[in-house]
């Protein structure tokens, strides 16, 4: 365990995809003086029951590549109980788990990065929870009535060869970074398939959350326990039986027993599924224009890159935005000031292992924008687009960030950036060329049915005057 110092059900929205490899932004929690342990002090469950010599719940044999990771968001109550998470059965904890208090964009950043740390493993993670078979459950969230606890996850045992099949472990909510959340599952989930404390920061078992960017790494390791000052000493290790397949005894090499136990990762070769709902292919529009475009795959959540053309004689060039996508999902993109004409919309996708799929639309506008609905060629040379306010969440570096009135959480390489009003939603108030009599058009960041803000937006269009 760590120590800290649904397929999604609604559909998700518009993110900044954050790098699963690369910098973070440090939480206290990744600092030697804010590093917490993986694990509660001996003695923090006396009501702890005794972990089950094998599952009494479904038989959990499975072929290399089975291995199935549902991460649960929702919260839940935990039954006092060793039938696996089917019946939210838990040995360590009799009590409700609060759900997550991340948005749609936060939880898919953490299942990116958690699906990346896997990669090389015939692992499958999802936020849905599987209808029938053998899984394992990382309940994220705080543990309602229990405030500080000190510790920032905890599993209920060292169950060595995952002998026991499908369990139930935790994350509490102890660090703020995507990052940090996810290297906390994955020790707890390692712990449930026999993975044990090491002593090298760089390694997702070593015992606090000091550190970032740790992966399962290929080399054999010390095996030690976590003293009451921080350090860290030898210890003999529960399953040596395991780890000495390919290292001396007390030793531990993560990435090679996880391939031992699961076999390689299972290329994915399925093309997401993106389709323009609106407009209709080859429907005649009058004024606005709103773009309504679904994002689907077959893993979820999703993170799916798209890059969004318009093409049009009226404009004076083709015009590409480029975004990255939370799905599943229905966003709506908003398309303001484009003059009379034939536009073809295409846009190009892919998810996160590069494959591609595209779909594009016809339709005509008729009815040029009243003058000053957008810049036009022309006027000043501030042009670009600016923003109504800072409290929105912006895009931070390239990394994730939270809409709406409040700050980016730097994780991934995202900081605070300003962008957007209090909506979440940019808006031009300059236009494209900033001129008074312009007749520009806006693409605006896209919406969603759940009515969360929405980051990222559409760059502006420059179109062709007409005489």
């Amino acid at each position: 365990m760590l120590f800290a110092g649904s397929i999604l059900s609604l559909p998700t929205l518009l993110l900044l995809a954050t790098p699963a490899v690369g910098d973070f932004a440090t939480d206290p929690t990744d600092t030697p003086e804010g590093a917490l342990p993986m694990q509660p002090e001996p003695g923090a469950f006396p009501q702890q029951l005794p972990a089950p010599g094998a599952l009494d719940g479904p038989d959990h044999t499975m072929a290399l590549g089975d291995k199935i990771l549902f991460i649960n968001f929702d919260g839940a109550d935990m039954n006092a109980c060793n039938s696996g998470p089917q019946n939210n059965c838990s040995n360590l904890f009799f009590g409700q788990v609060l759900e997550y208090t991340g948005d749609a964009a936060k939880r898919a950043s953490i299942i990116q990065i958690v699906r990346t740390r896997l990669n090389d493993f015939g692992i499958t993670v999802t936020d849905a929870r599987p209808g029938s078979g053998d899984y394992d459950m990382e309940m994220v969230g705080d543990w309602a009535g229990v405030e500080d606890p000190g510790f920032a996850g905890v599993a209920p045992s060292i169950d060595c060869f995952d002998n026991r099949g499908g369990e139930v472990s935790f994350t509490l909510e102890a660090s703020g970074s995507s990052d940090g959340m996810s290297e906390i599952i994955l020790q707890e989930l390692a712990h449930t398939w026999g993975l044990e404390h090491i002593d090298d920061q760089g390694d997702l078992l070593y015992p606090t959350t000091e550190g970032q960017n740790k992966i399962f790494k290929d080399e054999c390791l010390t095996i030690v326990r976590l003293n009451d000052n921080g350090s860290t000493s030898p210890v003999n290790a529960n399953c040596n039986q395991m780890h000495t397949q390919f290292c001396s005894s007390n030793n531990q090499n993560s990435y090679q027993e996880l391939l031992a136990l699961f076999g390689p990762g299972i290329p994915d070769t399925t093309a997401p599924t993106v389709e323009i709902l609106e407009p209709a292919e080859g429907a005649t529009v009058e004024g606005d224009v709103n773009l309504k475009v679904s994002f689907e795959d077959n893993q979820s959540p999703i993170i799916i890159n798209a890059t969004i053309t318009i093409e049009s004689d009226s404009l004076d060039e083709p015009v590409e935005n480029d975004g990255a996508y939370a799905g599943p999902s229905e966003l709506d993109f908003p398309i303001a000031g484009l003059p009379s004409g034939e536009y073809t919309i295409t846009i190009d996708a892919e998810d996160e292992d590069d494959n591609p799929t595209s779909d594009s639309v016809t339709f005509t506008i008729i009815g040029d924008p009243p003058a000053g609905s957008g810049g036009g060629e022309g006027g000043d040379d501030s042009g670009g687009a600016t923003s109504s306010g800072t409290d929105g969440g912006g895009e931070g570096g390239g990394g994730e960030g939270e809409a709406g009135g409040g700050d980016s959480n730097g994780d991934g390489g995202n900081g605070d950036g300003d962008g957007g009003d209090d909506s979440g939603v940019e808006t031009d108030s300059a236009g494209a060329g900033g001129g008074d009599d312009g007749g520009g058009c806006t693409v605006e960041s896209p919406t969603s049915g759940v009515g969360w803000a929405a980051l990222g937006l559409l760059g502006l269009v420059a179109f062709r005057r007409r005489d």
